[in-house]
């Protein structure tokens, strides 16, 4: 049976990280950007998208120790230290919802049946 997805346009995060059904609210930029790192729907889209599957140096974004780490993408496209500050700095947050989230929703829409399936 299909869930109906009621996006908070504020945090919102893709439908494929609903657990049991339920929206993840509430959630601080750290967080979503914690949640995206570990996520295998935003590897695929940093490794297709953004590197447009070239590696670099020999590596692509992926979840294993000698992968690109997609924290590190968020760090250094939001020139942060660390993912706390996006929640502390409103620069930093702008960057990470105009570079990332806004993209990064776009491209999880548009490839719904792929990110589904």
């Amino acid at each position: 049976m299909p869930i109906s997805v009621k996006f908070d346009t504020k945090l919102s995060i893709a439908p494929q990280n609903l657990k049991n059904g339920e929206m993840m609210q509430g959630l601080t930029l750290a967080r979503l950007s914690g949640v995206w790192s570990s996520n295998k729907t935003f590897v695929r889209y940093l490794n297709t998208e953004i590197l447009q599957n070239k590696a670099v140096d020999g590596k692509i974004y992926g979840l294993g120790r000698d992968d690109l780490q997609p924290a590190d993408y968020i760090r250094q496209t939001c020139e942060i230290g660390s993912r706390a500050d996006l929640d502390k700095f409103p620069h930093a947050a702008e960057k990470f919802k105009q570079k990332i989230r806004t993209p990064f929703m776009a491209w999880s829409a548009s490839h719904h049946e792929e990110v589904a399936g």
